[in-house]
């Protein structure tokens, strides 16, 4: 599992459509900014922006 902070860059094994996170109110997250998205990765939420850039990082409630 990657070191998921922020500042750092989300591995690209995670950019695929399956991990991106279109409910993000249903997993009651703060809605994402514009160029931003939430990314699922294993127990955790991860808040990137466009370039990979990770913003935010949540626990899975």
């Amino acid at each position: 599992m990657p070191e998921l902070r922020v500042g750092n860059r989300l591995p690209d094994i995670y950019s695929g459509r399956q991990y991106v996170v279109d409910d993000w109110r249903g997993h009651r997250l703060p809605a994402p900014r514009w160029g931003q998205r939430w990314v699922q990765v294993g127990a955790e939420y991860v808040l990137v922006n466009r370039n990979g850039s990770i913003q935010a990082v949540e626990r899975s409630r």
